[in-house]
């Protein structure tokens, strides 16, 4: 048992170094800088979150390593430049979530006669689990759990339910101000369903254009997440070019 944890943190200190030589990187090559309070949560329409990140684009910048105590090593408030926001898909199209959910709670099917169910006999492996039961057991009834809770009793934060803020929805802004989901899908897509107008979430990373416009364009004092944001939320981003 010892050699077989000291294996374990000899393997997650070469993970921690790769990753962070891969962050030195992209900051070198784009000159990032980081958002004043970075970890600040902000409220934004489900409507607006449309795109999301595809899988390549998401494990390139980063990364939940090895599980929850690895979420400092998030890119949080990042400003970068370059085309990373232009490999993005639409919400619908990258994710079983939505349509599964669907399924089960709008239209009352078990969750054998959902998508998830197809995609896990295509792969037999899915979410880290290698049969049905398990992955039933370990996320689907977790899922449903929260769907309830949701509709229930309405979208709290992250810090109300008592879990750190990071974990909230994670969202990027790109160019011209379109909002990105790239973390919590599951969430996003109970919103969704639930017709909520409007979720936490906290922003990986905001494209240098849209940072330097709302500098050029706008009177805000201090540009910190909730002031950043809000010509999206105005509708003023759209003027982006």
């Amino acid at each position: 048992m010892l050699a077989k944890r000291n294996a374990l943190l000899k393997a997650c200190k070469g993970s921690i170094k790769h990753y962070n030589k891969k962050i030195i990187k992209i900051k070198s090559k784009y000159s990032s800088k980081i958002i004043t309070n970075p970890f600040q949560v902000v409220w934004i329409s489900t409507k607006l979150i449309n795109l999301r990140t595809k899988n390549n684009w998401r494990q390139l910048h980063y990364k939940k390593l090895l599980g929850i105590e690895m979420l400092k090593l998030r890119m949080v408030g990042y400003i970068l430049g370059g085309n990373w926001d232009q490999n993005t898909d639409l919400f619908v199209n990258t994710t079983n979530s939505l349509e599964s959910f669907k399924q089960r709670f709008i239209e009352g099917k078990s969750w054998e006669e959902t998508k998830y169910f197809e995609e896990f006999k295509k792969r037999n492996v899915y979410h880290g689990c290698n049969d049905w039961k398990s992955f039933k057991k370990k996320h689907l009834l977790r899922w449903e759990k929260i769907y309830f809770d949701i509709k229930e009793n309405g979208y709290k934060t992250q810090k109300e339910l008592g879990n750190k803020p990071e974990s909230e929805i994670e969202v990027c802004i790109s160019r011209n101000g379109q909002v990105i989901q790239v973390h919590g899908n599951h969430r996003l897509a109970i919103a969704k369903i639930l017709n909520l107008k409007e979720v936490p979430v906290i922003v990986n990373i905001w494209h240098k254009k849209y940072f330097d416009w709302v500098k050029m364009n706008t009177d805000i004092d201090e540009i910190i997440p909730k002031t950043a944001i809000q010509p999206i939320l105005d509708g003023r981003a759209e003027t982006i070019i």
